[in-house]
Formats: structure tokens, C-alpha cells, sequence
């Protein structure tokens, strides 16, 4: 092993570390992120410019201005409302999201683009296969592991499925690996999706990850990405035609009856119905982080429901969880500061450095949003280093290749005046 390589890049590999070790436990994160905090320190000290793409650039002072409003609004909405700062809604949460995001970027501005994604890629492959043989011993009852996404069913495949997806776009775009480590990535994409179909507990997980995974070949630039996408359209017509189960149940399908779309819903009508009455009747602050539950049942009471539960953790989506926890000004910014996140996605400059991240950025946020509409687990901890600091990573690229393309437009207008 070259030992001077890691000497020299190791902020690099402990950031990955990181981001699949939080997986198992945040506990385990703790050592990553103070050597990796101290190096920030040392970086912006060394290099004081080095968060002024957080001002200068269009496509990322927005998420940095959103994310400000978005926290100043939780905490604002805590202080008020008498919430837990600790809680998984409090502000030291949502700080941890720009925590990691700030790690990201610093990282991917400090290192080359291609080597970064390189050595990104190899830890990525890495906890895929590490999560995959947990899950296995897991569900097959060699060793039950309790911690991090292991918790919650939910959990643990919504981090399965976001990681995967990364290592989806790496095989999708197919530039910084030999035949044999393309096999590797095949098999784990292979493997991960098998596991999610046979042990995941919720519908939508296996369909969605299916559907990013198909919909990430198809705007790869990859020129054989386009014959596994007809592969992968011939395997579903295939295994469609002969499920005579799935036949027979669209023979008995009524979407006319009421019963079809509550059984659809699986009780979300009553916690969204409770939510939406709780935004009315705390529309400002919201009911503050750790008071939901409550709030909720005395909500869930004087609807009379009939719900088999007397009350709900969180609202089964993001966005309607923000806005009824701290109000209508930490909602919206919320939602701005997604909006923001997939506008720096689509202007992007299209370039080989950073098309494999623009991918796997992508998928991410995809499932971030839609699984986050029916769900809450993309909230919990152990995912927010995979999220918030790979936004960060490709903030940093975004901002290197929008200064290399100036530079280059610079130089053009020197020797050609007219352009």
C-alpha cells in the first residue's frame, strides 16, 4: 500500500470513512469528524478564500442562504416554543447538516476531482459490500447487529438504497475502473437490489431504487449504458408475464372503491390530516422539536379517528414534518433550500470531472424527496453524513469547474476580442 499517499490525501479517505461508518452508529463518527474539524480549521486559516464560492457563486450562496434561514428558523421556533434543542428536529441537527456539507466542500476544493472520485468510489463499493453482509447475517440469523440504520427496517434500506445509488452512477459512467472493479460494482448493484425486493419491509424502497437506477443509466453519457437499460426493460417484461400473482391481482383491482386508496395510504390520511390542523393552529413556530407526538394525539382526539394508533412519531414526510414542528417560515425554506439543491444539479457544468457525482447527486436527492414524501427515515442521523456531505463534495467540484471554465473564457477574450 502506498503510505504516502494516504499521509498526504487522508483527509479524503477519513471523509469517507465517515460517511459509511455513520451507517453503523453515528457513535463511530465522532473521532472522523474532529480530525477532519480541525483540519477545516487549519485549511480556511491557510486558504481564506476558500468559502467564497459560499458568496460568489449563483447556483451555491442559494443553498447557503436558505440553509442560514432554514436554521435560524428552527432555532427561533425551539426558543419560542419551549423545544428540544437535542431532539432529531432540534437546530443541532440541522447544523450538522451544514457541518457536513462545509467538510464536503472543503474536501473537494482542497483535492483533484478525478482522484477524489476515485478514491470516493472504492469506499463506496466498500460499505455496499459491508452493508450487504450485514443485512444477509442479519436476516438469515447468524448475527443480529442493533445499531445505526440497523434499528428500523425503513431505515436500514433507505441507507442501503442511497448508497447503492451511488455506486450506481460510478458503474453508470464507467471512467475510473478496469473491467474486473466494473464486475465488483455490477455484482453489488445486483446483490443490493436483490436483498431490497426479498427483505425490505416497505412497497416503495425496491420500486423506487429500481426506477433511479434505470432512470441513472438512461442520462448517463455512457454509451453502453443504454444496452443495460434495455436489458434491465427485457428482465421486467419478462419477470412481469410470468408473476401469475401480480396477474391475478390486477384482475381483482377497483380503483372506484374507497377502500382501494386507504389501503394505499396505510393510515397516513389520519397523521396528514393531524398534521395539516396542527400547521393551522401553530402557524408561526410550529409546536417546537419533542412536542409533535403530543400535539398530534390531542389532534387525533378531537377528530374522534379511528386510527389503530393513538398517535404518530412524525408526520410520514419531510416537508409537512417541518412545517408543523417549526412553522411556515422553516417549511418554505426548506423547501427552497431543495429547490436550490436540484438547481445546482441541472446547471451543472456537463463535464467528465464531475458526471459520475451529477448522477449520483440525482439519485439521492431523488429518493430524498420522493421517499421522504410518504416517509421520514432520510431524516435520521446516520444518514445526514451520506446526504449533506456529498452535497458538499459536489459543491466544491461544481464550484472548481465554473472557476476553470471562466478562467478558460478569460483567456479566449484576451486573444479574441469579439467573443
Amino acid at each position: 500500500m502506498n503510505t504516502s499517499h494516504i499521509k498526504d490525501k487522508w483527509p479524503m479517505h477519513v471523509f469517507f470513512i465517515s460517511q459509511g461508518i455513520s451507517l453503523l452508529g453515528v457513535g463511530y463518527t465522532v473521532l472522523p469528524i474532529i480530525l477532519l474539524l480541525f483540519w477545516l480549521i487549519n485549511i480556511v486559516k491557510k486558504t481564506r478564500n476558500i468559502l467564497v464560492d459560499f458568496v460568489v457563486d449563483d447556483q451555491i450562496r442559494w443553498i447557503v442562504f436558505y440553509y442560514v434561514v432554514f436554521v435560524f428558523a428552527v432555532f427561533m421556533s425551539d426558543l419560542i416554543m419551549k423545544g428540544s434543542l437535542t431532539n432529531l428536529d432540534g437546530p443541532l441537527y440541522k447544523i450538522a447538516f451544514g457541518v457536513f456539507a462545509m467538510l464536503g466542500y472543503a474536501i473537494a476544493k482542497s483535492f483533484d476531482s478525478n482522484e477524489l472520485q476515485k478514491v470516493g468510489y472504492s469506499w463506496i463499493v466498500f460499505w455496499v459490500f459491508v452493508l450487504l453482509i450485514f443485512i444477509e447475517f442479519y436476516y438469515r440469523g447468524i448475527y443480529q447487529y442493533h445499531r445505526g440504520i440497523f434499528v428500523a427496517p425503513h431505515i436500514l434500506f433507505s441507507g442501503l438504497i442511497m448508497i447503492g445509488l451511488i455506486n450506481v452512477a460510478y458503474l453508470a459512467e464507467n471512467r475510473y475502473r478496469n473491467k474486473l472493479a466494473s464486475l465488483v460494482s455490477a455484482i453489488m448493484l445486483l446483490w443490493s437490489l436483490f436483498c431490497s425486493y426479498r427483505y425490505s419491509v416497505s412497497d416503495v424502497l425496491p420500486h423506487l431504487y429500481l426506477v433511479c437506477i434505470l432512470i441513472m443509466f438512461v442520462l448517463s453519457a455512457n454509451r453502453a449504458s443504454m444496452y443495460v437499460v434495455s436489458i434491465l426493460f427485457i428482465a421486467l417484461i419478462i419477470f412481469f408475464l410470468l408473476r401469475s400473482d401480480i396477474l391475478e391481482q390486477l384482475k381483482s383491482v377497483d380503483l372506484t372503491h374507497g377502500n382501494w386508496w386507504m389501503e394505499l395510504l396505510n393510515e397516513r390520511q389520519y397523521v396528514w390530516s393531524a398534521v395539516i390542523r396542527m400547521i393551522g393552529q401553530y402557524p408561526f413556530w410550529g409546536v417546537g422539536s419533542g412536542n409533535f407526538s403530543t400535539v398530534c394525539r390531542n389532534i387525533l382526539t378531537e377528530m374522534n379517528s379511528s386510527s389503530s394508533y393513538s398517535t404518530f412519531a412524525h408526520a410520514h414526510n419531510l416537508l409537512l414534518q417541518n412545517f408543523a414542528v417549526h412553522g411556515v417560515i422553516a417549511g418554505t425554506a426548506f423547501i427552497a433550500l431543495l429547490l436550490s439543491i436540484f438547481r445546482l444539479i441541472f446547471n451543472a457544468p456537463i463535464c467528465k470531472q464531475i458526471g459520475a457525482f451529477r448522477l449520483a447527486m440525482l439519485g439521492l436527492w431523488s429518493v430524498y424527496v420522493l421517499y421522504g414524501s410518504v416517509d421520514n427515515a432520510p431524516l435520521y442521523e446516520e444518514i445526514i453524513p451520506l446526504f449533506w456531505g456529498s452535497l458538499g463534495l459536489f459543491m466544491g467540484m461544481v464550484a472548481k469547474e465554473r472557476i476553470k471554465k471562466d478562467d478558460s473564457t478569460s483567456e479566449d477574450k484576451r486573444y479574441n476580442p469579439c467573443l
